[in-house]
């Protein structure tokens, strides 16, 4: 719509440079000046063109290296990124973006251990192509994976107990052998974990041994 508008508009400068130029013009000169100004113009309607060109659209890829799901908000647009899987967001290059990516263990409704979150506000869009960042959880803290095929499901699970970051959760895993997601917890080099049976003998790991890296996960089976 905007094209067929700029060349109504041109034929209009057209045809009122035509009537000028027939009036102050001999006839012998009229066409040849036509062509030449209507080339001009040409020329000019596609140089405002080129300069009302719209911003071009980059791509930021968010690469998920957690153990889990990452929600991501990011200029009011939400998606989830499962583990070892990337998203992308779109928008005008050079222009900076809002928002974050938040992840727990249990679910939305009830999460179990620590809430993690990345604010994203310090990027900006490429001024061409795609930049990817990596979403990592940091040494601080640890993903609890648990595997029970002792006689009875749990009940509670403690870690770091016997500490000022200590968590007690009251979580049922069934003795299925299934391995369970369970949450994030502060990585310490003591850090230990305690798990509570319905009948309440427990079974404890005094040592989980991390070896404090980006996005480790200790996976804990109790028989």
């Amino acid at each position: 719509m905007r094209i067929n508008q700029k060349f109504d508009i041109l034929q209009l400068l057209s045809s009122f440079l035509s009537i000028t130029l027939a009036l102050l013009h001999p006839k012998q000169h009229y066409m040849k000046n036509r062509i030449v100004l209507n080339t001009l113009f040409f020329a000019f309607l596609f140089s405002i063109s080129a300069c009302k060109k719209d911003p071009a659209v980059t791509t930021i890829s968010l690469q998920n290296n957690t153990p889990t799901t990452i929600t991501v908000t990011l200029n009011n647009r939400t998606l989830s990124i499962p583990p070892s899987l990337v998203g992308n967001f779109t928008g005008d290059a050079n222009t900076g973006i809002s928002g974050q990516a938040i992840t727990s263990g249990g679910t939305t409704a009830q999460p179990v251990g620590a809430i993690l979150t990345w604010d994203l506000s310090p990027y900006y869009f490429p001024a061409s192509g795609t930049t990817v960042i990596p979403i990592d959880v940091s040494t601080d803290y640890f993903f609890l994976t648990l595997k029970n095929t002792s006689s009875l499901s749990t009940k509670l699970i403690e870690v770091n107990y016997g500490t000022t970051a200590a968590t007690a959760e009251n979580v049922t895993v069934p003795n299925d052998g299934n391995t369970y997601n369970i949450g994030y917890y502060k990585a310490f080099s003591n850090s230990n974990a305690r798990f509570t049976l319905t009948d309440n003998t427990y079974y404890q790991v005094p040592a989980l041994n991390l070896f404090m890296s980006p996005d480790q996960v200790y996976a804990a089976w109790i028989q």
